[in-house]
């Protein structure tokens, strides 16, 4: 893998970068979806992970 000794420092950049991602798309919208994905030198899927948001209001809200 390159730039990662080890598939958990892969794994663990990937959290962090989906957790970056969230406070920059966040709020701004009802649903997003965020992927972080690590591939290895044969760009092969060795890690995934996604935060699905949704929000729905409840109650009426003026346009």
């Amino acid at each position: 893998m390159s730039g990662f000794d080890c598939p958990r420092k892969a794994r663990a950049a990937a959290d962090r970068a989906l957790g970056s991602m969230t406070t920059e798309v966040l709020p701004g919208g009802e649903r997003h979806v965020l992927r972080a994905i690590v591939r290895d030198e044969a760009d092969q899927v060795i890690y995934e992970a996604a935060v699905t948001f949704a929000g729905e209001w409840k109650i009426p809200i003026a346009a």
